[in-house]
């Protein structure tokens, strides 16, 4: 067990981290973002062996090969339960295998089960899910009903503070309701606490990871946004295609090849013999080990190299639409920085949101390698709006419009917080220019992302943020749910702190009312009462299997975002990635980043 991870800062990136997981007790939040495992080398109870070695134990592949790949980010955490960050999940997709994973194709499918989890009467509150036989985890033991048992309830203790309970507070457990109970030696029955007819869809991202019962040991103090460790974090066993063997802080981590890996009904070895993941923070160093054959593969490839790396004869580039959501947070709290907060009025917001051109900035800081949002979801989507998706979301006459008939006709200023790396300060600049053709004057204020999220989650001292979040889950409403119905969202549409400093209380709700009509009524016409009705609709969703009735919320929940501005989408990036020549099978998917699948041909 580690008791306690050495402090060592890690470099500033440009890297997506699913922030919706806030610790309920403020446990020095957020102190600790932006650093990593640092200034040790750590090595798997499992396995042992040298990074240099080629081969690893069993050979069982027969080809005595090692695939390396360059990885902007290391992890922060190899537990599945309490790793938010790119870099873990990067790790954990080839360590452990989920109840229910995500195709590259984007829909739920069955990993250790059997099929996907069925219902079972309530409206989606309980669900029979029926494992496969004969998987081992990587310490040779059989996976059974007990171990799934244990995942789950230790997810649902809230003394644990699992950021996975963040995704799905309906696992948190009731006293006199069994959150699991076994049906068999291979099956069990979920009880949740609130409905959730999306639960195979949740279960891609809650349920990261399927672990031994008890192997967690004892929560202590770690690095990432939740400041917890197990014993997993450091040494993780799961049932996945790779076993851990080796993690070098600052360096790299190294996966071995798992011969008793169960793979569609029987026994199936990994492609090859071994994983070297490689943490290259710098775009240009990624570039060039790639190129001189040092790595086999990278991910993140910048969009300005991406044309040149793609016509490279021995290399193959590949883009695909990505889940990174780039926009701008808006502070919805009447106060900021202790005076009042021009971005709390409704058509100041507009002003703000109609007068970017979210196009030009895809062209200039990502040389359009993306596609311009509609809302809150993804344009070419079912289940995005279409009125929005006929709407223009670039529009400076209305935007100027909206400036005269708000509280400030003749313009106002706001402090425009954004990440200190270079395309962050570019869009920051772009977005500065394009408003004070309508009368915005921006401050832009450059901080470490350390500084951004603490200031965003912690106080109300901020108008608006410019950031990126890796949307997880192919389903709209877990964004719409996890972006905009959670306590502590990232607009702070429902805050109202007295000093400027959020306490560990629950806080009073403000922002945009329910729509006109018979929400009102229910609802009433308060501050935040907008925020009621908003996650009424959302459980209203949850309880439902009818899909017609669930577009009909979808649509209606992205039309009130947009025409409130709760917050102000711009642009999904691609997802670029790039290999060699030498790799093959390798297969992208929008939500998954999962590196089990190439193998070497040469």
């Amino acid at each position: 067990m580690v008791d306690r991870l050495p402090n060592v800062s890690r470099k500033e990136t440009d890297d997506e981290i699913e922030y919706i997981a806030m610790p309920q007790n403020r446990r020095d939040l957020l102190k600790v973002l932006g650093t990593a495992v640092g200034g040790m080398s750590l090595a798997g109870c499992t396995n042992s062996g040298e990074s240099g070695n080629n081969s690893s134990g069993g050979n069982s592949s027969g080809k005595n090969k090692k695939l390396k790949v360059g990885i902007k980010s290391e992890p922060w955490n190899l537990d599945p339960a309490l790793y938010t960050d790119t870099g873990s999940r990067i790790i954990s997709n080839v360590v452990y295998d989920n109840i229910v994973g995500i195709e590259p194709t984007e829909g739920p499918t069955p990993e250790v089960a059997t099929k996907l989890a069925e219902p079972v009467g309530e409206n989606g509150k309980k669900w029979n899910i029926k494992l496969k036989e004969g998987v081992k985890f990587h310490d040779g033991s059989e996976m059974t009903a007990e171990d799934v048992k244990y995942t789950f309830e230790w997810i649902g203790n809230p003394d644990n503070d699992a950021a996975a309970l963040g995704y799905a507070p309906m696992l948190r457990k009731k006293n006199g309701v069994p959150l699991v109970e076994k049906k068999g030696k291979y099956e069990v029955r979920l009880n949740l606490t609130q409905p959730n007819s999306f639960w195979n869809d949740w279960m891609t991202r809650v349920i990261d990871g399927v672990v031994p019962k008890d192997s967690r040991g004892n929560v202590a103090e770690a690095k990432g946004p939740k400041g917890l460790g197990t014993n997993l974090t450091t040494d993780p066993i799961g049932t996945g295609p790779y076993k851990f063997r080796e993690w070098k802080s600052g360096s790299h981590i190294i996966v071995d090849a798992f011969d008793d890996y169960y793979r569609n009904g029987k026994n199936t070895p990994p492609y090859v013999d071994s994983i070297e993941f490689k943490f290259i923070p710098e775009a240009s160093t990624r570039l060039s080990q790639l190129r001189s054959k040092n790595v086999d593969m990278m991910n993140q490839v910048p969009p300005k190299d991406f044309e040149s790396l793609k016509n490279q004869s021995d290399i193959t580039g590949k883009s695909l639409s990505g889940n990174s959501t780039v926009l701008n947070y808006i502070n919805q709290n009447p106060k900021a920085f202790g005076e009042k907060n021009p971005m709390s009025n409704v058509h100041n917001r507009r002003a703000f949101h109609y007068g970017i051109d979210a196009k030009s900035i895809l062209k200039d800081v990502a040389q359009g390698e993306g596609v311009v949002q509609k809302g809150p979801w993804f344009p070419d989507s079912e289940w995005t709006s279409p009125k929005l998706r006929d709407k223009s979301m670039y529009d400076p006459e209305k935007a100027k419009s909206e400036l005269e008939k708000g509280p400030n006709p003749d313009g106002f200023t706001i402090k425009y917080m954004t990440e200190n790396i270079s395309n962050r300060k570019q869009m920051a600049t772009i977005i500065q220019n394009q408003l004070k053709d309508i009368g915005i004057t921006v401050d832009v204020q450059s901080v470490e992302k350390s500084t951004l999220y603490s200031r965003l989650y912690g106080t109300s001292r901020w108008h608006v943020a410019g950031a990126s979040w890796g949307q997880s889950i192919g389903q709209v409403f877990y964004w719409l749910y996890a972006g905009f119905a959670t306590q502590r969202n990232h607009n702070n549409w429902h805050s109202k702190p007295e000093d400027g400093n959020l306490s560990n209380d629950a806080w009073e709700p403000n922002g945009p009312k329910p729509p006109e009509g018979k929400p009102r009524e229910k609802f009433g016409t308060n501050p935040g009462s907008g925020h009621k009705w908003y996650k009424s609709k959302i459980q209203q969703a949850f309880a439902t299997n009818d899909t017609k009735e669930q577009k009909e919320i979808a649509y209606t929940l992205q039309e009130y975002i947009v025409d409130n501005v709760i917050q102000s989408d711009l642009y999904y990036k691609s997802k670029l990635q790039g290999w060699r020549s030498s790799v093959e099978g390798y297969d992208m998917g929008r939500f998954i980043t999962d590196y089990s699948t190439a193998r070497l041909n040469k």
